[in-house]
């Protein structure tokens, strides 16, 4: 019931952590936030998006999305989800809007891994749990 934003990696990576069962105004308000985030960088802006804790979220994700905004700025990068294997088998199986950079991984570390192999610019990686807050 609840969504939590931060910097994975100050200004380049941003990180939301969903937890319990997630409503389309849930969705709706984490996904404002992240748009207004990249619309306002000044560099590319990736979004690791921790699904672990959830228990469930709107079937009509992949719309929601496209509601957002998120896709309007190209300093959006790469859109990874992580955690809960149901919800990330889902993901796979769903094409979103036709934007080619999103991945979903079930362990946060091939996420990771992955992020900084796609891009080199990446400063070195935080310990995971030590993010930096910035709303919420």
């Amino acid at each position: 019931m609840s969504v939590m934003l931060d910097w994975y990696i100050p200004e380049r990576c941003l990180h939301i952590v969903g937890e319990g069962l997630l409503s389309f105004d849930d969705m709706v308000e984490a996904l404002d936030a992240a748009a207004d985030v990249t619309q306002n960088s000044r560099s590319t802006i990736h979004i690791l998006f921790d699904m672990s804790r959830i228990l469930g979220f709107p079937t009509d994700f992949h719309y929601l999305l496209g509601d957002s905004g998120i896709f309007d700025d190209s300093k959006l990068g790469w859109l990874i989800f992580t955690g809960n294997d149901q919800i990330v088998r889902y993901l796979q199986s769903s094409p979103i809007l036709g934007y080619d950079q999103i991945r979903a991984y079930t362990e946060i570390d091939h996420a990771i891994t992955f992020l900084h192999r796609a891009d080199l610019t990446l400063p070195n990686t935080p310990i995971y749990n030590e993010a930096i807050s910035i709303s919420h």
